[in-house]
């Protein structure tokens, strides 16, 4: 008989082993005291189970034992508890041949409502991919394909669940994600990301990591894909993270090689497309998630993609049915109904914009980009107390967005606020320094306020940035009149018209250059054009009074005027045309009245301090005429120095 193990060795061997054993004891103790201190996380899931699946016998228990024993080791080995709120029936689509598109129907028809995740089982057996089970860690859906065995049914279960915290398939025998055969024992790698996705947002509107825990997640996967062992789903999870972390190059290799390996993966197009769009590369982005769609047509965040490149290309009709297509896939999808919203305003269609922003935050109210549309929308109607509201609280949900405060500008300079404006279309080219409506705005702030050569460079920056940006032309056309370069504003007001050659106010502003220049049939020909093509345009009336003034006829003049300014009673050109037209008739009461109306819409316009300078002295009240005076002074124009020392003698007798 052997001796025992105590009887064969030395004292001094046996207090070794004593200390070994203890210390096992009390790392053991330890470890136990960790593992009930780690907190629990209940994830609720919704169940649903489509027709075939229920042909088996016993199929509801089946179903039940299989998330038991898939919950019992999640909850033992991570603190991760299912709690299942519903089982449900799901009407499966039989015609679909991809298991993911099988996912994606059970995502269209068994929605979330509430719950963390969605598991699918299926009994269907036709598709081509012959797989197991499927999930995306950026979705919240699992579907689970029925098989002869509950345990393994089970593996494939867990398998998937852990996807959605951030495990991969690995080339690991024995491992739960062992993308061959799915084992029983959860691998060191596999645990250490599970650990760190375990507090992960399950939100579908944002994404699942925490911020301060990319890099975590980038180094567990670098660590791993240096063991060189071809594990796609590394490249995958790494192309995710460099997205949202910017740093599209790493993202974009991480793509190519995932693609040099099985260049058949939309879900690697659609990232390698997201990741060119946001690098710029637009064509090529356009050309990924095309690719993406061929492969799988029925993902809606694919057709969502691709609506956004449509809507940078300007191709506006086109994106809005890739959204409408995004929308039909998943009735949910809040952010596909903002962008949607979005088209809308930018076809100046304001009340679908409301409505479809409105939808979008009827799914999720924190979605401060359909904010930002409604203050648009409404800001279109006109309706600044309303657009002020929602572009306020785009700003508070998401203080780096650069549109509200372009909305804002536009809302305080259309109540007069000019400096008020100009901060924040200045704040909103510090939030996106490529934003060309918010260089035009500033431009037509400098123009407003008489900058012109700073209204010049910002409205060449905005066309540099957007180079069919008519409506720029159009204003740069108008700066370079004020500055005398008139060739230059006859080109740019020629290019204004080129691009879009139904745009009236640019035929005006041309009408206007030639005008200066001494050109009035062609001045003449471009106002009848600009009225032609729009009969409510303000601008082209005020041409029109102008070239009759010229001609000495007066009655009509007046007559333009007043159309102008019954069209638009803030037109500043039409108010100070009349004043000047009153001015000449020596109509000093009805003179004034506009001249004052035209600094309470432009303090900044020193032709109208200096003639109410000129109609207050002859109304004999000298101290208002000297201080109309002093403030055309201050704007840079020459006062009369013969008018100035009479108007001294009179205010010092």
């Amino acid at each position: 008989m052997e001796p025992s193990l105590k009887h064969r060795l030395s004292l001094s061997a046996r207090s070794n082993l004593l200390k070994i054993l203890f210390a096992s004891l009390l790392l053991f103790t330890c470890l136990g005291s960790s593992l009930s201190q780690t907190s629990l996380r209940t994830i609720n899931i919704r169940v649903a189970y489509d027709e075939e699946f229920q042909f088996r016998r016993e199929w509801n228990l089946i179903l039940r034992r299989t998330i038991r024993v898939s919950a019992r080791k999640l909850e033992k080995h991570f603190g991760i508890r299912l709690n299942v709120i519903s089982y449900e029936s799901w009407k499966s689509d039989d015609s679909l041949t991809r298991f993911f598109d099988l996912m994606n129907d059970l995502r269209k028809k068994v929605l979330l409502r509430g719950c963390d995740i969605v598991i699918g089982f299926t009994g269907q057996w036709t598709h081509k991919d012959d797989l197991a089970g499927a999930a995306v860690y950026l979705y919240n859906y699992i579907v689970v394909k029925r098989m002869g065995s509950e345990e393994l049914m089970s593996r494939i279960l867990t398998h998937e669940i852990c996807h959605l915290f951030g495990a991969v398939d690995l080339e690991e025998k024995g491992s739960i994600m062992d993308m061959k055969n799915p084992g029983k024992n959860f691998d060191a790698f596999t645990t250490r990301l599970v650990l760190l996705n375990k507090e992960r947002n399950f939100n579908p509107h944002t994404f699942p990591l925490e911020k301060d825990k990319w890099d975590k997640a980038i180094d567990l996967c670098k660590e791993r894909k240096r063991l060189g062992r071809k594990e796609l789903d590394l490249k995958f999870m790494l192309a995710i993270f460099y997205i949202e972390k910017k740093e599209y190059d790493s993202a974009i290799a991480e793509c190519l090689e995932f693609l040099e390996l099985y260049p058949r993966s939309a879900e690697i197009r659609n990232l390698l497309g997201i990741a060119y769009r946001r690098k710029g590369d637009i064509e090529k982005a356009l050309e990924e998630y095309r690719e993406a769609l061929s492969l799988e047509p029925c993902i809606p965040e694919f057709h969502f993609n691709t609506g956004i490149i449509l809507t940078k290309l300007g191709r506006l009709e086109e994106a809005t049915q890739d959204y409408k297509m995004a929308i039909s896939l998943n009735p949910e999808y809040a952010k596909a109904f903002s962008n949607l919203a979005y088209n809308y305003l930018s076809l100046k269609k304001s009340d679908l914009a409301i409505q479809y922003a409105e939808k979008a935050l009827s799914i999720y109210p924190r979605i401060p980009n359909a904010f930002s549309t409604i203050g648009g929308a409404f800001l279109l109607k006109n309706d600044l107390e309303r657009a002020e509201s929602a572009s306020i609280r785009a700003l508070q949900l998401d203080p780096s967005l650069s549109v509200p405060h372009n909305n804002l500008g536009t809302i305080y300079l259309r109540r007069g606020e000019v400096d008020r404006a100009m901060a924040e279309y200045k704040t909103a080219l510090d939030k996106n320094p490529y934003f060309p409506q918010a260089y035009y705005n500033l431009g037509r702030i400098y123009f407003f306020k008489g900058l012109n050569d700073s209204a010049i460079t910002a409205f060449l920056r905005a066309i540099e940035l957007n180079p069919d940006y008519a409506k720029a032309y159009s204003n740069l056309g108008s700066a370079y009149l004020k500055k005398g370069m008139i060739k230059e504003a006859i080109k740019s007001c020629q290019k204004a018209v080129e691009i879009k050659p139904d745009y009236a106010l640019a035929y005006s502003n041309l009408g206007n250059v030639y005008l200066t220049n001494g050109m009035i049939a062609e001045a003449k020909h471009a106002a009848s054009k600009a009225v032609e093509l729009d009969s409510n345009l303000p601008e082209a009336y005020n041409l029109l009074g102008i070239l009759h003034e010229r001609e000495e006829k007066l009655g009509k003049a007046h007559t333009e005027y007043l159309k102008a300014l019954h069209l638009n009673s803030k037109n500043i050109s039409a108010h100070l045309n009349l004043a000047n037209l009153y001015l000449k008739k020596m109509l000093l009461d009805k003179s004034a009245y506009h001249y004052q109306r035209v600094l309470g819409l432009n303090p900044y316009c020193p032709p109208a301090y200096n003639n109410l300078a000129v109609i207050s002295f002859y109304q004999k009240k000298y101290p208002a005429a000297w201080t109309y005076l002093k403030n055309a002074e201050k704007l840079g124009i020459k006062v009369h120095p013969g008018f100035k020392e009479q108007l001294q003698k009179k205010i010092n007798e």
